[in-house]
């Protein structure tokens, strides 16, 4: 069920915790307060390869989303069938075919953990289809934050 709604939908994640929030659409600037901008130089270049995760979704730009997904990466997701796996391979061609993407998002930054190359990151993005909550797992790979794992909840909106 999952994946049909993600087929159908414009790719667009909930979080208790305080977030800063960030409309990705095309030419906007971000707010100097959005995404982790005060912290350190690694969580601004994290919150970076996320914002450019979802741009690449909003644009449909296959060539930004390879600079920052890591070719082996995954996204996992739950449907009514139990637990699924879209590899990055999939969701690049989905992405490039126009069967997903598309649409502005507003990028909304959660938990942001950092030890060492690792880091997570839990972060919401909302369209007018649907929410999209993320939790992101990033390797830092020769100098920079890559996207290796995708742990996400879609709620349709509407």
């Amino acid at each position: 069920m999952f994946l049909s709604l993600l087929l159908s939908l414009a790719l667009t994640g909930s979080n208790d915790a305080p977030m800063h929030s960030l409309q990705t659409s095309p030419g906007a600037i971000p707010a100097p307060i959005a995404l982790h901008m005060a912290g350190t130089e690694q969580e601004r270049a994290i919150a970076k390869t996320i914002r450019q995760f979802a741009q690449a979704g909003d644009k449909r730009d296959v060539a930004l989303l390879d600079l920052v997904m890591h070719a082996t990466g995954s996204m996992h997701y739950q449907d009514d069938k139990g637990v699924q796996n879209l590899d990055a391979v999939t969701f690049r061609k989905l992405l490039s075919d126009g069967i997903i993407g598309g649409s502005p998002r507003t990028v909304t930054m959660g938990a942001m953990a950092v030890d060492g190359d690792l880091a997570s990151v839990k972060a919401r993005f909302v369209g007018d289809a649907a929410t999209f909550e993320h939790f992101f797992s990033l390797l830092l790979v020769e100098d920079r934050w890559v996207i290796v794992g995708i742990i996400v909840r879609m709620t349709p909106r509407g």
